[in-house]
């Protein structure tokens, strides 16, 4: 095979393009694309490698953008939320949801005692719309009834 194909195929291999995307690419075998970046220092083993659970699960827990911890760690979504799982970490959607609903919880805590509904929103963020919403979902009757 002539270097400048050999070339080629090193350049694509570094970019991310698989051993299998290669061979369409040039109409060889897997084989053959695997021989040359073997033969060129490139690790073509199909092995899962070891990944650093410890500190993808760190980062995801600190609140980094999931895209950047996957191009930190060459993962895909699937590991990630395998990993995720496998730890029992909770992902942010879920403990978003939790919290959600414990804030929700606590402005309703606050309607009950009486607290005016601008310091409701001040405490809790949560609007009054949303707040009535909670109420009539929890039969809590209105302070004060509509007027029709």
């Amino acid at each position: 095979m002539d270097d400048g194909r050999v070339q080629e195929m090193l350049v694509m291999f570094d970019s991310g393009i698989g051993v299998v995307g290669i061979a369409n690419e040039f109409g060889v075998s897997t084989q053959t694309v695997r021989r040359v970046l073997k033969d060129h220092g490139k690790e073509t083993s199909r092995k899962s490698r070891t990944l650093d659970d410890e500190a993808i699960i760190q980062m995801y827990q600190d609140g980094k953008p999931v895209p950047e911890i996957l191009a930190k760690h060459v993962i895909t979504y699937g590991t990630l939320y395998r990993i995720l799982g496998e730890h029992e970490v909770p992902t942010r959607q879920v403990a978003y949801a939790k919290s959600a609903q414990k804030i929700l919880d606590r402005a309703v805590e606050l309607y009950v005692a009486g607290a005016p509904l601008w310091a409701i929103k001040e405490e809790t963020g949560i609007a009054q719309p949303t707040l009535h919403a909670e109420l009539h979902k929890r039969e809590i009757p209105l302070r004060r009834p509509r007027m029709l």
